[in-house]
């Protein structure tokens, strides 16, 4: 999205202002002319409403404001289904986690006490993460986990995009999102399982993932190594992009095997119809 598209600029400024007051979506609007300036400067933001403090680069801009709206106002991951594991001395894995605005959430929701794994193997956006962690006061309950998160270890290469959030190892799924490949490294894999125990976790109480089209590898792996059971994973919120989204099959059997586990599953409707939010939480 460009970023003088005024639409979509009007757009999230009546979101903002809903949510969190005029002077906050005056504000984001008035970064927007000094990001077009400026493109190689970080933003900062205040949202008082929730105690949090952001750091936006100009050149993420309006997309990240957008990302901001989908995690703090409307509540597309639906924490509100999720709430009794975001407590004081949780363990959770942010998966995909950008600029650490998910991150940031629970770890204040957790009121600063407990774990969280921030999942971020693009160098561009792990840089902003640390800050944001740093900003908040998160960084004594925060680890940054550099690594692909792989359904099999190994090296892939990630095809990053303008817009980081959209990175992928799977070139079927920016081909589906329309998205220009910008740059191309070369990063190691780790399986959920590796993870947890290179990090010393027995039970996550929720797991967030957040791939660009990766889902479906990382749930199967909990699957075939019983990762996804009730003494493992308290719940899970799962964005299933394409290619998944246009596999019913596949995603049919991946949520009768995750309602066989004993999870209750909700699909809950985003903002954009290719994409699907899974939450499943234990019975």
């Amino acid at each position: 999205m460009a970023i003088g598209d005024e639409e979509y600029i009007v757009w999230l400024t009546s979101m903002t202002e809903k949510c969190l007051g005029v002077r906050t979506a005056s504000l984001l609007k008035e970064y927007i002319r000094y990001c077009s300036e400026r493109p190689g400067m970080d933003i900062r933001i205040k949202l008082d409403q929730f105690g949090a403090v952001l750091i936006i680069p100009c050149n993420q801009m309006p997309e990240a404001w957008a990302n901001l709206l989908h995690i703090f106002c409307l509540d597309d991951y639906r924490l509100d289904l999720v709430s009794d594991l975001v407590k004081p001395g949780a363990t959770i894995i942010d998966s995909g986690a950008f600029l650490g605005f998910f991150s940031v959430l629970i770890g204040l929701g957790m009121k600063r006490q407990g774990l969280i794994i921030s999942v971020e193997p693009n160098p561009l956006a792990r840089r902003v993460l640390y800050e944001n962690l740093l900003a908040n006061n998160l960084a004594h309950i925060s680890r940054v986990e550099p690594r692909l998160l792989c359904g099999k270890p190994g090296i892939r290469e990630l095809l990053l995009t303008r817009y980081w959030a959209l990175s992928s190892t799977n070139p079927l799924y920016l081909n589906e999102m329309e998205e220009d490949i910008s740059d191309r490294i070369m990063l190691p894999c780790i399986t959920l399982e590796k993870l947890m125990h290179s990090h010393k976790i027995v039970r996550i109480d929720l797991l967030k993932l957040d791939i660009e089209g990766e889902e479906r590898e990382v749930i199967e792996h909990s699957i075939r190594t019983n990762l996804l059971s009730p003494d493992r994973i308290g719940g899970l919120i799962i964005e299933v992009h394409p290619p998944l989204t246009n596999m019913r099959e596949t995603l049919t059997l991946l949520v009768r095997n995750m309602r066989e586990k004993g999870y209750e599953l909700l699909e809950v409707n985003p903002l954009l119809p290719r994409w699907k939010q899974v939450i499943a939480v234990l019975r």
